[in-house]
């Protein structure tokens, strides 16, 4: 058995000493401290430092502090402040002022221009007196100080010339020696020479020790030991197992044994598990005879027990304990689960060797309850462990049991939530769930969640920044937070398995609800927690007009029905195969699809299906196609979230592509003046037969007769089959909600373009290289004279057939398709005949320039026997009067067209009627041709 010894301390019980110094003697041999920065100066102490902001000080030796008396006077030659003040030390523990944490002192002067007097104990600092303030608002300051200390009564009075006044009066009982009088002079460099002391007086008795000694720590060891530290030293003789008494158990200490001031109580049998017990203490007293002050010590004590026990995964389990447990002694330990012995092995151990994660080597099944038995477990204290059956369960959560619900993407400027991003999670199953060990994602950079649990049908927060919230409860600090994108980003929550639970791409203008919450300081809520589809119309702006409503219920719940059939919304096509992007998210996992290929004799395997958004599946064929092949797949079988199938009204159409080259893809249509609320576009079609890989293609900037810049148009491999048109513009959701749009899928979004400018400039088709492919100089002049307002209004080729920088082969789109077609066929289209009756026709026969798409130009056609032919093109009027000369000595094609508009030289609107066409021809051979021909200009209407 351990034995305690105690060293008893004996202080003096009564210390006589004074001082009295009027500085007479000119010697100044008994003080210490910066004696070199003092002078005594006509029988006057006086501070003579060097000139600049400092602090000096002096110290005498003096053990008087009981029943004391303490005199002097002091004088400042200026008005005392806050950095010019003097500091009287009646009692302090050291002579090196930066030093003292023991002290009682006067302090003259200061911010309020007052006398007050401090207490310092253990560096803390106390005001027992407060003089009245401005005392020594003087221009010059001479005063005297008298304090006087009796049976821890304080009294302090002074003289400013006008006899003694008491500054203020204070009880407080010393509880600790003295060893030095002080002063101290705090100046700055104008006045380190205006300080002055004289006729110092101190007299009274040193420090009794009068107080009784304190249990200054308490601990328990373990069951059988009980430890106990006092603040001085016992008499041996006091130490006994009678001093020491548990109320509840009804015992004292088996045996007490004590070294210098600790003491020791053992236990035998231990103590029990025990809640608010008291152990009593009286009889103990110090070296002096003071006795304790009958204690009683409160405490609970548990010996070592399981905290909590998760089953993490189907064969990790985590054990926390109530205490540390080393883990030698842990490799003694026995587990069962429903009786069943199990083998494990230690994976990972936390918190200071109290939690560990136990790689067990039986699984457990999803759903069942098992019981948990921990046997022969002892820990370092050498308590064993306490273990009542456990009751485990284990649910492993599925996708969408926990959903996003809510996102504070921006609180910057804050309109009334703490400035701080947070991510709202729900927990939309019947099953409380621990977050722990799950992975929260954002754009791909990974953090772990910590252990909290979050009920069913409840709320958690994410927050990247601790104290962000006050409710610890709801709001839950991530360590390693990944910050996110004001503007897009994805993000991502998986369970411990490293499923993925949910999943969601934010675009901040893709939000609905007032725009000028981009700007920050508003949340994004989720409508309807149980639409799947991952649709940003189940996403809304909050309405709480705080912000957001992180922890309660969103101000913008609604039921959002996923009613929209799933449609395919692009596809890809490389080596690597047929990846098929669809407009929501779909049952990528569960389903078996089947594939019906054209031609038959391809075959496809599924090489990668979105796991994680479920958007996408790639088809790889056994075989690499032969390029521009085309194939053509149909999806069977495959449905959305809510069991809506995907059914295309034709197959995917691709192939491998080929290399592009001029005049494989053109420019069919360009809005260079779009709405107020609208986008620029330009719209591509593939005349070749080849398939062309949409990677391939670049605009360029065009100045100044070259190329500044190219602008790509995707990284992605979208194809154009023969055939195929392509619309590019900045945001397609506009263009679908301005026009009628047939064919959604040869709309792109591309994220960069060149400046088109509102009356001319230059749309350049380009290779990635920057070979030019086809290149359209537009202009406003070229729209039809009969639109009023140009803008929303689009230019369509005519032909493909028929050059692109030739004028004539565009037109205004039709009013009667909305002014512009983009992704279909166009309103003004019309294609060169290769068949003019005697090389020289027109049509139709009756035109109407009235821009409905139908016969609003005069088509004159050629078809030259000879190369080389230039044409001169004259319009008369049913009098023979020349309106309007088309062409002249203009160099013709083998075979093409003049378009007529109905106007005249002037671009006036001609009266309807009858007009003659005459057309001439000369040729290198020396052949002239002469032809004549009858329209019609009509009336609209």
């Amino acid at each position: 058995m351990l034995r305690f010894f105690i060293v008893f301390v004996m202080l003096p019980c009564i210390l006589w000493g004074q001082v009295q110094e009027d500085f007479s003697n000119n010697d100044l041999s008994n003080w210490g401290g910066q004696v070199d920065r003092f002078m005594i100066e006509n029988e006057t102490l006086r501070l003579n430092a060097p000139v600049e902001t400092g602090t000096s000080s002096l110290f005498i030796s003096s053990k008087t502090i009981e029943n004391a008396t303490w005199e002097l006077g002091v004088e400042m030659l200026f008005n005392p402040s806050s950095n010019n003040l003097s500091r009287i030390y009646l009692v302090a523990d050291t002579n090196v002022v930066d030093q003292i944490t023991q002290a009682i002192y006067i302090e003259l002067g200061s911010g309020n221009d007052d006398v007050c007097l401090y207490w310092m104990e253990a560096g803390e600092v106390e005001k027992i007196i407060d003089g009245a303030d401005d005392r020594l608002d003087l221009s010059s300051v001479s005063i005297k100080l008298m304090v006087s200390h009796e049976h821890g009564n304080w009294i302090v009075e002074s003289d400013l010339g006008n006899g003694w006044e008491r500054v203020g009066t204070a009880h407080k009982e010393i509880s600790f020696s003295c060893h030095y009088f002080g002063l101290c002079c705090q100046y700055t460099s104008t006045r380190s020479t205006k300080f002055l002391f004289d006729d110092i007086r101190v007299s009274g008795e040193a420090f009794v020790d009068r107080v009784p000694p304190e249990i200054s720590n308490f601990r328990i060891v373990n069951s059988y030991t009980f430890q106990l530290m006092t603040n001085e030293k016992l008499d041996d003789a006091s130490i006994v197992d009678k001093a020491f008494y548990l109320k509840q158990q009804n015992r004292f200490p088996t045996s007490v044994s004590f070294e210098d001031d600790t003491i020791f109580l053992h236990f035998y049998p231990p103590i029990a598990d025990v809640e608010n017990e008291v152990m009593s203490i009286s009889g103990l007293e110090d070296v002096v005879g003071n006795e304790i002050k009958d204690t009683c010590i409160h405490f609970s004590y548990e010996r070592i027990g399981l905290e909590q026990a998760v089953l993490k995964s189907d064969s990790v389990l985590k054990v926390e304990f109530s205490k540390k447990i080393g883990l030698s002694m842990l490799e003694g330990m026995e587990l069962s689960l429903n009786s069943t012995s199990i083998n494990y092995a230690l994976e990972a151990v936390e918190e200071l060797d109290s939690i560990f994660y136990l790689k067990l080597e039986s699984k457990v099944q999803s759903d069942n309850p098992y019981t948990l038995i921990l046997e022969n477990l002892v820990d370092e204290r050498g308590d064993t462990l306490k273990m009542h059956p456990h009751i485990l369960f284990y649910y492993q959560a599925h996708r969408f049991d926990v959903v996003f619900s809510e996102l504070m993407v921006d609180p910057d400027p804050s309109i009334g939530m703490p400035d701080g991003e947070y991510i709202e999670l729900f927990n939309q199953s019947a099953n409380e769930l621990n977050l722990e060990g799950w992975i929260l994602e954002v754009n791909g950079k990974s953090c772990e969640l910590p252990n909290v649990i979050i009920p069913a049908e409840s709320y958690k927060v994410l927050i990247g920044e601790k104290d962000l919230f006050e409710d610890a409860d709801t709001f839950v600090f991530v360590d390693g937070w990944k910050s996110l994108s004001n503007t897009c980003f994805q993000v991502v929550l998986k369970n411990t398995a490293g499923q993925v639970i949910d999943a969601f791409r934010y675009d901040r203008d893709e939000i609905s609800g007032n725009d000028f919450k981009k700007d920050g300081g508003w949340s994004v809520e989720r409508m309807d927690k149980s639409n799947q589809s991952g649709s940003y119309e189940n996403w809304k702006w909050t309405e709480n007009l705080s912000g957001g409503t992180p922890g309660v219920e969103n101000s913008v719940l609604a039921g959002v029905l996923d009613e929209e059939s799933p449609q395919v919304k692009y596809f890809t096509y490389d080596e690597v195969g047929l990846k098929v992007y669809f407009s929501e998210a779909m049952d990528l996992i569960d389903e078996e699809l089947n594939f019906e290929i054209t031609p038959a004799g391809s075959v496809f395997y599924v090489s990668e299906v979105d796991t994680v958004f479920q958007s996408y599946l790639c088809l790889a064929p056994q075989q690499k196609l032969p390029e521009n092949d085309v194939f053509s797949i149909n999806i069977f079988g495959l449905k959305d979230l809510v069991g809506r199938e995907l059914k295309l009204e034709r197959g995917i159409r691709f192939g491998t592509s080929d290399s592009v080259i001029s005049g494989d893809v053109l420019i069919n249509e360009v809005l260079f003046n779009p709405t107020a609320e609208g986008v620029d576009f330009v719209e591509l079609f593939n005349k070749s037969e080849k398939i062309i890989n949409v990677s391939d293609l670049a605009f360029g900037e065009w100045k100044e007769g070259e190329i500044e810049k190219l602008y790509h148009l995707t990284n992605e491999n979208r194809l154009m089959l023969p055939g195929d048109y392509l619309v590019l513009s900045k945001d397609s959701l506009l263009i679908l909600e301005e026009y009628n749009c047939k064919q959604a899928q040869f709309l792109l979004n591309v994220s960069s373009l060149p400046t088109w400018s509102d009356d001319e400039g230059t749309v350049l088709l380009t290779d990635r290289r920057g070979l030019i492919l086809d290149r359209f100089d537009y202009s406003e002049k070229l729209h039809n004279d009969i639109i009023a307002d140009e803008e929303g209004v689009s230019l369509e080729r005519l032909s493909i057939n028929h050059p692109t920088q030739d004028e004539s082969n565009w037109e205004s789109a039709a009013s009667t398709v909305g002014y512009a077609t983009p992704t279909y066929e166009n309103s003004q289209k019309y294609e060169v005949s290769t068949a003019a009756e005697n090389g020289f026709s027109v049509e139709p026969k009756i035109f109407i320039p009235n821009n409905d798409g139908n016969d609003d130009l005069l088509f004159i056609h050629y078809n030259n026997q000879e190369p080389g032919g230039v044409a001169t093109i004259r319009i008369f009027s049913g009098v023979g009067q020349q309106v309007n000369c088309l062409a002249n000595n203009q160099l013709m094609e083998n075979h093409g067209f003049f378009t007529w508009d109905g106007r005249n030289d002037s671009g006036e609107a001609l009266m309807p009627g009858s007009y003659v066409v005459f057309m001439s021809c000369f040729y290198p051979s020396g052949k002239i041709e002469e032809y004549k021909k009858v329209c019609v200009l009509g009336i609209g209407d």
